[in-house]
């Protein structure tokens, strides 16, 4: 979990470390710091640090090093650069800023009296918190949604970390888009600061996937930040669970958001809320998976079989016939086939399921063997 710059710089306010350029981009995360004295240090930065300058190292006097570090510690994709004005680097140059300005780059100055050791231990001794929040949480959440256990311990991490568990909360899981990051912990940081941080949330990284905790279940408003999310490439589908009250109730919005997800996966959808879902909600908390699995069976079984042996699509024709409110003219269009085809692959459906495929009963219980097949 990154901590925010303007977090950090909050906790040095009264250390006389004043920001003189790049203030749009105080909202950059910072993984770690590091004394860079030189170019050739400035390339062993990993991305994400500030780097600490006292000028020492430079090989030129005065100032006229200075834009060639600061050009280099941006080239390797630093946070943001803390320099110490004093015998070394007795003044900034305006070149210096005007740069860090263009590319929202923060650029902090401290007085030489100012000890840079000092602001580098509050800062690494709040990233290392953080590291360990995001640990405790992470247990929590897997806790949470995975495991029976006592709701007591994982509440407790919650509630030392300002997570009320009485609150409602809903739980979103987010499938990486076309601008997600490389690693996940780059995208997990892009979604982060796509947040309204008026609103207290948590995010958790999955196998392949992120999850967002948020106490917000105001629909419009997650619909919007949803959509800004697939706009955005951030997102390839979200999914989304009902209300719960209580964190109590974590690990059943962790099932109705995964619900929501495979049902997107195969259905196209792009968003996708667990009380959307219709008659799927009621199957899905049926309490013996065994029955739906036994009626389902009953029902298809003779056509799963001969798709399976003829390498057919007699089931994928029935999906689509009853989609389309048993039109075959509007199924053949959807599947590009000529109508002729449909109303064979349905004839022989008929046959092999020995019913009658214009009776409302039947079509209605065809509709729910395969909805229970899309959720199995």
């Amino acid at each position: 979990m990154a901590v925010v710059l303007q977090d950090l710089y909050g906790l040095v306010s009264h250390k006389q470390m004043a920001l003189i350029a790049g203030k749009k981009g105080m909202n950059r995360p910072v993984r770690w710091l590091h004394m860079v004295e030189s170019v050739d240090i400035a390339s062993f930065l990993e991305g994400d640090e500030i780097a600490f300058v006292t000028g020492i190292g430079l090989k030129q006097p005065g100032v006229k090093a200075v834009p060639e570090l600061v050009r280099a510690i941006y080239d390797h994709g630093a946070s943001a650069i803390v320099l110490n004005v004093g015998p070394y680097i007795p003044a900034i140059p305006e070149s210096v800023q005007a740069f860090c300005d263009d590319v929202a780059l923060p650029l902090f100055q401290v007085p030489w009296d100012v000890h840079m050791a000092e602001l580098m231990h509050i800062f690494s001794t709040e990233i290392t918190e953080r590291e360990r929040l995001e640990r405790d949480m992470q247990q929590a959440f897997e806790t949470a949604v995975m495991k029976p256990v006592p709701a007591e311990p994982y509440l407790s991490v919650f509630s030392k970390y300002g997570f009320r568990p009485e609150l409602p909360y809903r739980l979103l899981v987010l499938c990486p888009g076309r601008e997600a990051a490389k690693t996940q912990t780059d995208w997990l940081e892009k979604v982060r600061f796509s947040l309204d941080h008026r609103m207290k949330h948590g995010l958790f990284p999955g196998e392949s996937c992120l999850w967002l905790l948020t106490t917000c279940c105001d629909t419009g408003t997650i619909q919007q930040r949803a959509e800004q999310w697939l706009s955005d490439g951030l997102a390839g589908m979200v999914g989304v669970s009902d209300c719960i009250d209580g964190l109590s109730s974590l690990s059943a919005a962790y099932e109705q958001a995964s619900l929501a997800l495979r049902l997107q996966r195969r259905k196209g959808n792009a968003l996708l809320f667990y009380d959307e879902l219709g008659a799927y909600t009621l199957l899905f908390n049926q309490k013996d998976p065994a029955v739906m699995e036994r009626f389902c069976r009953r029902v298809l079984h003779k056509a799963e079989e001969y798709d399976r042996l003829h390498g057919s699509s007699l089931l994928e024709v029935l999906t689509m016939y009853l989609q389309m409110n048993g039109s075959v003219q509007k199924t053949a269009d959807v599947l590009h086939i000529h109508r002729n085809t449909v109303n064979y692959k349905l004839h022989k459906l008929a046959d092999l399921l020995d019913c009658d495929l214009s009776d409302f009963s039947v079509r209605f219980t065809l509709q729910l063997a395969l909805m229970i097949k899309e959720i199995r």
